[in-house]
């Protein structure tokens, strides 16, 4: 049957299955796996092609999914005429050989021997400048001689479980490359939000082993790009209208609630005004100053020039999910008196811990270092998914990696800003801060056409990225401008929108 689908609508097209099928239409197939020792082997997939050159179909194995201990398999609803079957696994094939099916019979396939396939895997690890965890969500790239390209992400070892403190707990950030065919590759640490530049090394893969590779992350400038004049504020004088004021809180907890919306003053003094509270790992309150800003590639920067006086208390940087729930995702840099430099933030909104936390090495009191003095720079830098946070005492001139991990925004835009909290219960507390820099980054390295959300791969969700940009609902970053252009006419339209979306399903390739 022909079902025609038009734009915005759906198509119903009901299906009537015979009342007895008819046998003489199909067949089914079985056989066994066996290892190059003609042991059984388990674990193995089933694939069919109507010629020896593929493309190769895997079939779900009747009652199995994969070979059993036995190795055997049925495949049943197989179509009457000549096929080809082969086996295989992530780290082993067969040959392809032929089998006639006839309609309402089994045709028995000769015995399947699959071979180990040349793989190796690549594990690595990523340090800051100053040895310490190089953060989570680092982009990795692995390219073959052939131009096969394989990306992945750099994640916490041991992984992360509920809190964390980095690197006082001892995770290390490292990445993972698994089955993958021997031979010699170029591994490059791609520029993202807590790298500079692309990193490059050449690495060869033997089979059977695990090749080792280490980056060292390059810190990008701590003031990059041009200052957005409708976002930047030096913060001297009156609250610029731009900015959005209130406090923040878990409002089910009415016993807790600070009743009276802090405020933003005159050389960017900020008061907790009726109190606020922000137990690491426990609902969120605090008094927040923000924009809402597209959720693209940006860097932000402000100078804290008076630091909370409670304890506990702390001040800096927020990127915060577009949304009024007080468990929002984000990620946050604060200067805490009692602890220091200190990143955190909740990995996806609604959830109820602090999923990562890290503190700046040498700055936190249990790490027997003291917090620098003010007036501190601190900075965020959102690139792709990732975020990364970096402090300096010297207004710029040299930087320090805290740490990176990747919220789950799900909205087209987020908030940015300044969040203060005191620390205490109905304990009001201040702070000053001063010139908010904010910035769209570009993306650094190689462009992937058609990848809006830098994660290396063109996906549906960069296809409605692209489209919401076209209908100018989404206003475009400097990276995601140099990636949508697909067609190259100069121009941002539906047409590249829907060449993205056919890319992304596999039916074209962006060049």
């Amino acid at each position: 049957m022909t079902v025609t689908v038009a734009a915005g609508q759906t198509v119903t097209q009901d299906i009537k299955l015979l009342a007895d099928a008819n046998p003489n239409l199909w067949g089914s197939i079985s056989g066994v796996v066996k290892d190059a020792s003609g042991n059984a082997a388990k674990g193995q997939f089933i694939a069919i092609a109507d010629n020896p050159n593929g493309p190769f179909i895997a079939y779900e194995i009747a009652g199995q999914g994969l070979t059993p201990d036995d190795g055997s398999y049925t495949i049943n609803g197989i179509g009457v005429g000549d096929w080809y079957v082969k086996a295989g696994s992530n780290s082993s094939v067969s040959d392809a050989v032929k089998v006639t099916v006839t309609g309402g019979g089994t045709a028995t396939v000769p015995a399947l021997s699959v071979r180990a396939l040349p793989i190796g895997s690549i594990s690595g690890t990523i340090k800051d400048a100053s040895g310490n965890f190089g953060g989570l969500g680092q982009s990795i790239k692995l390219v073959a001689k052939d131009g096969t390209t394989y990306t992945t992400t750099s994640y916490a070892d041991p992984l992360l479980n509920g809190t964390a403190i980095i690197p006082e707990t001892g995770e290390t950030s490292t990445f993972n490359f698994d089955a993958i065919p021997a031979g010699d590759y170029t591994i490059t640490l791609t520029a993202n939000s807590a790298q500079g530049k692309d990193e490059t090394q050449n690495v060869t893969v033997a089979q059977g082993q695990d090749a080792t590779v280490s980056f060292t992350s390059t810190n990008p400038a701590f003031i990059e790009g041009t200052d957005s004049a409708a976002n930047s504020d030096p913060l001297k004088g009156a609250l610029n209208a731009k900015w959005t004021v209130a406090d923040v809180w878990d409002r089910a907890d009415t016993n807790q609630d600070p009743g009276t919306v802090g405020t933003v003053g005159a050389d960017g003094k900020i008061s907790t005004a009726g109190g606020s509270i922000n137990v690491q790992r426990a609902p969120d309150q605090f008094t927040y100053m923000y924009q809402t800003v597209p959720a693209g590639d940006f860097a932000a920067t402000v100078d804290v020039t008076a630091a909370p006086q409670n304890d506990a208390g702390r001040v800096g940087l927020m990127i915060r999910e577009d949304t009024d729930s007080p468990l929002a995702a984000n990620a946050f840099i604060g200067v805490a008196t009692g602890h220091g430099i200190v990143l955190q933030g909740r990995e996806a909104t609604n959830l109820t811990t602090f999923p990562f936390g890290e503190t700046a090495v040498g700055t936190d009191e249990s790490n027997a270092g003291t917090m620098p003095g003010v007036p501190i720079s601190l900075k965020l830098r959102k690139q792709g998914p990732a975020i990364a946070a970096y402090y300096s005492t010297d207004a710029g001139k040299t930087s320090h990696f805290v740490g990176s991990f990747i919220p789950e925004f799900a909205s087209s835009n987020v908030r940015i800003g300044v969040a203060l909290d005191s620390g205490a219960n109905t304990t009001s507390d201040t702070a000053t801060v001063a010139n908010f820099r904010y910035a769209t980054v570009g993306g650094g390295g190689n462009v992937v056409l058609g990848d809006l959300n830098g994660d290396g791969k063109v996906n549906v969700q960069d296809a409605t990225t692209s489209l919401r940009i076209a209908v100018g609902l989404v206003t475009p970053t400097d990276a995601q401008k140099a990636a949508g252009d697909v067609n190259h006419d100069g121009k941002w339209n539906v047409q590249d929108a829907t060449q993205i979306l056919r890319a992304a399903v596999g039916l074209v390739v962006l060049k």
